[in-house]
């Protein structure tokens, strides 16, 4: 090699070595201290599976308020014993939502975009549930009217 070469490579060794320096320092300079992480004999249960059944959906619906444009709702969703394995409170349902449980899937939930039907309010909620559809008007479910801004049903 030309000692034009080795003078040059020396020089870039000389300039990254402060470089070099620096970061072989960092992990003397600020070593977190981490947590130990659980072991299995420490950690919480899993959750219990929920019963075998029919599972259900208690929805509350709200109507849009004045000047607002977007629907809300909040959803309880029960075994097939009637204990609560899921919920979602009151979130914007203008668009999909989805009520996560202890089942494999989620619940989505969508009501009717405002401006979409002469009154919608009236319009139905959409659910989905893995591959099945239905509507809160269906047979599946019973909604009341709308009392004090709200209306509620079950479907299941």
């Amino acid at each position: 090699m030309a000692p034009s070469r080795i003078l040059h490579a020396q020089q870039g060794l000389l300039l990254l070595l402060p470089l070099l320096l620096w970061l072989l320092a960092l992990p003397t300079i600020a070593t977190p201290v981490l947590p130990a992480l659980p072991t299995l004999a420490t950690t919480s249960a899993t959750p219990a599976l929920p019963a075998t059944g029919w599972c259900g959906v208690h929805v509350t619906h709200y109507q849009i308020p004045k000047g607002d444009n977007k629907y809300y709702a909040e959803a309880k969703i029960y075994d097939g014993k009637g204990i609560e394995i899921g919920s979602l409170h009151k979130m914007d349902a203008t668009g999909p939502v989805y009520v996560w449980s202890t089942l494999p899937y989620a619940l989505v939930i969508k009501a009717a975009k405002p401006g979409s039907s002469d009154n919608p309010d009236k319009a139905p909620l959409e659910f989905a549930y893995a591959e099945a559809t239905w509507k809160s008007g269906s047979g599946n479910c019973n909604f009341g009217g709308y009392e004090n801004g709200n209306r509620e049903g079950d479907c299941g």
